[in-house]
């Protein structure tokens, strides 16, 4: 699905799921679709966690680095799951009001400024 002339009820759809969503921003290329071990080169393998959705993870087992699938992308300092984001973003994209977007995303005023603190720490913004 291409974004431009991409309206809410597409991006719903498009997202029912983290798989869905994760897939979705894969195809526009907005979160990396494979990954090298910054260890050893090895090509990492996508693996499930509890705590942090999806990982890389290097399947040698002398190495065993992982990181987030977020790592280098827009997404990567942001505790927010990334349904969240991307439903967040499409909102300001069209320039909801914030008290609008917060009750569209089940989403505080005090969890968009911390992404936005942890992004600035990160030197990202």
């Amino acid at each position: 699905m291409i974004v431009a002339g991409l309206n809410h009820r597409d991006l719903v759809w498009a997202m029912r799921t983290e798989d869905d969503c994760i897939a979705w921003l894969r195809a526009n290329c907005l979160l990396a679709v494979s990954q090298q071990c910054p260890c050893c080169a090895t090509a990492m393998k996508e693996s499930p966690t509890s705590q942090h959705g999806k990982v890389w993870q290097c399947p040698t087992t002398d190495c065993c680095h992982c990181h987030s699938i977020r790592k280098g992308s827009f997404f990567d300092c942001s505790p927010l799951p990334l349904i969240k984001l991307v439903d967040f973003i499409y909102w300001w994209s069209v320039k909801m009001r914030n008290t609008y977007i917060e009750s569209e995303v089940v989403i505080s005023h005090v969890e968009i400024y911390q992404g936005l603190i942890i992004q600035a720490e990160a030197g990202y913004c």
